[in-house]
């Protein structure tokens, strides 16, 4: 539910600190409820969702921003020298890669 409280109030350009005065929380006590450490009361939920226009069902379903979420992942591409190669633990070398306890000299 979090995660979609952020994404509303994101979306809509509103300061963590207006959501905090809506339910009379301090920033800190909102916070703690916006890293799980904290439940959500149903009132808080009621007034939550009006505050950011949405409906209660929609801030406690993760599927619209898990969607959007995962559009924006993507693998991280090797980076540096030898990138094109990139090697493991759990193999010893890349079938086309030289190993890495050989010697290649350059081809004449």
């Amino acid at each position: 539910m979090s995660k979609n409280v952020r994404f509303y109030w994101a979306v809509r350009g509103i300061p963590q600190t207006r959501l905090a005065e809506v339910l009379g929380l301090q920033p800190s006590s909102l916070s703690m409820k916006l890293a799980g450490r904290t439940a959500w009361s149903v009132a808080d939920l009621v007034k939550t969702a009006d505050f950011l226009q949405a409906k209660p069902e929609e801030l406690m379903d993760d599927v619209m921003v898990n969607q959007v979420e995962a559009r924006y992942k993507k693998a991280p591409e090797p980076v540096g020298a030898g990138a094109s190669c990139v090697q493991y633990f759990v193999m010893p070398w890349n079938e086309g890669c030289p190993r890495p306890d050989s010697n290649r000299q350059p081809a004449d």
